[in-house]
């Protein structure tokens, strides 16, 4: 049932997207952003999506494979490397001019595959995470660079994976911060 409601909440997003695009009288445009740092940790990261007004609105999806210090480093988890691949949905405020300050929300739904370096065994998890983001856009042309952080909020109700014998204990709040990459059609 969990997993047919989380289908059902994604679902909904990603439609929610295109009928807003659908019926919104004016499209100030597209925008297509990287996350580099989704790319050095053995990933990617695409986002898509219109801008309607001062609303920004994307799909994205991405992955990361994650070695065990890194899993220690951005997680607090030992002995587990760690690899996610994720969809979702970003609705931002971005003002009118596209640049600056910009506040929204996020919401992401991960499957991941923790692996043991004590056994080197697997388990797998679904993830899904909701929360605000901010940031600041700085623009030259039709190109952006752009830092945010989020903070989200793992709302999957998972408490802990077992592998092999070990726990991934998953965070129930995930500070984000990255930095995107973007063109403006």
């Amino acid at each position: 049932m969990k997993s047919i409601n989380r289908k059902i909440l994604f679902i909904t997003l990603f439609g929610s997207l295109f009928s807003i695009t659908a019926f919104a009288r004016e499209t100030t445009g597209w925008e297509f952003e990287i996350d580099p740092i989704a790319f050095a940790l053995n990933g990617y990261s695409a986002h898509f999506g219109p801008r309607i007004g001062s609303w920004k609105f994307d799909v994205n999806t991405a992955s990361e494979d994650l070695t065990s210090n890194e899993t220690k480093t951005f997680l607090n988890q030992s002995n587990f490397s760690a690899k996610f691949v994720s969809y979702g949905a970003k609705v931002d405020y971005i003002g009118e001019s596209g640049k600056g300050w910009h506040v929204g929300i996020q919401y992401d739904l991960s499957s991941w595959t923790y692996t043991s370096t004590v056994n080197n065994q697997k388990a797998t998890n679904t993830v899904q995470d909701v929360g605000p983001r901010i940031g600041y856009r700085y623009t030259s042309g039709n190109f952006y660079v752009d830092p945010w952080i989020a903070v989200l909020k793992n709302i999957s109700g998972t408490d802990a994976v077992s592998v092999g014998g070990q726990t991934f204990q998953p965070q129930k709040i995930l500070i984000f911060p990255t930095v995107h990459f973007g063109f403006k059609f």
